[in-house]
């Protein structure tokens, strides 16, 4: 039960809680917008699970016991730096699952992906497709067994080389390394890394899931797809391919796609919406050309007024959506 009215408790460490400051661990089923409780030194508190968090990850609280030993509410509210949350045990990844950021990348905010339900999905395409076709041509039977054996592996190292963050100027994409079809050497799929300003992204196109995915009808698609789309997109280099592309992106099972969506366009004009549900400015993105050269330096026309005009551009909320 997802309803408002449902109140789970929360796994939850404090070294800080008298001094009003403790970490709580979003429990499962719980998400953004909903309340859950807390007890803490035999008290019980009651909380609201800020924006932009879900199951597993940690969020910070901070208040004033007002009323000790009842149900409370706290006065502030403010998530800190999640985690990326780990694979099951029994899921051996052959990935780095070491975080790629770099001080230099000045991340603002990372998303996450659902890696294992992008895993499952990918897995049972995986073994439907070949299992199809096994019946209609059985020769190829004793390859396909091998691919349905593989296939579980081959998700998880695809479902978690994904990593994704923005910064003030810059959206983030790596892939990892990793093993793919039969595992072997020469299979294995490169690490790559795509910056796309976000001054040049025109919009960022939210799909949601329909249909299916394997032989008409069997596998029902549950990812939805994300697609980045820039004034380069479809262009001489990869023809919108975003493995290939490096002005398009495709992103298929974000955690959170709407979320992505309004950060992103809202650092257009400066403004960073925090995970809390505050607003901060943080300046507008230099204006780049279609080659990511900043405007007004070697040589180029200058920027002019677009970063003043985005800097007084009000703030998207969720309704932007189309």
């Amino acid at each position: 039960d997802r309803s408002g009215a449902a109140v789970r408790y929360a796994q939850r460490t404090t070294s800080y809680f008298a001094m009003g400051l403790m970490q709580v661990e979003c429990p499962a089923g719980a998400g953004a917008g909903q309340r859950i409780k807390i007890v803490a030194n035999g008290a019980e508190y009651e909380v609201e699970v800020p924006a932009g968090v879900v199951a597993g990850q940690t969020f910070q609280i901070e208040g004033a016991d007002r009323d000790r030993g009842h149900t409370m509410s706290v006065d502030k509210i403010a998530p800190v730096p999640a985690k990326r949350p780990a694979p099951p045990d029994r899921i051996q990844l052959s990935v780095d699952p070491a975080s790629p950021w770099m001080p230099s990348d000045e991340i603002l905010e990372e998303f996450f992906f659902d890696d294992e339900l992008t895993r499952q999905f990918f897995s049972d395409k995986e073994r439907c497709e070949a299992t199809g076709l096994a019946v209609l041509f059985p020769p190829a039977a004793p390859c396909t067994m091998i691919t349905c054996s593989l296939a579980d592996v081959n998700a998880a190292d695809f479902a978690y080389s994904r990593w994704v963050a923005v910064s003030k100027e810059n959206i983030y994409i790596v892939r990892r390394k990793r093993k793919a079809d039969w595992r072997f050497d020469c299979c294995d799929i490169n690490e790559s890394r795509k910056t796309i300003p976000i001054n040049n992204v025109q919009d960022i196109m939210i799909n949601e899931p329909a249909a299916y995915a394997a032989w008409c009808c069997f596998v029902p698609n549950v990812l939805t797809s994300v697609a980045i789309e820039t004034a380069g997109t479809g262009g001489a280099m990869g023809g919108g391919d975003p493995r290939v592309d490096p002005s398009f992106g495709m992103l298929q099972g974000l955690l959170d796609p709407q979320r992505f969506r309004n950060v992103v366009l809202n650092l257009k004009k400066g403004i960073y919406i925090e995970p809390g549900g505050g607003t901060r400015a943080v300046g507008a993105p230099p204006a780049v050309d279609s080659l990511g050269r900043t405007l007004g330096a070697l040589g180029l026309p200058a920027a002019g007024t677009l970063a003043t005009a985005a800097a007084a551009s009000p703030a998207i909320g969720g309704s932007a959506m189309e």
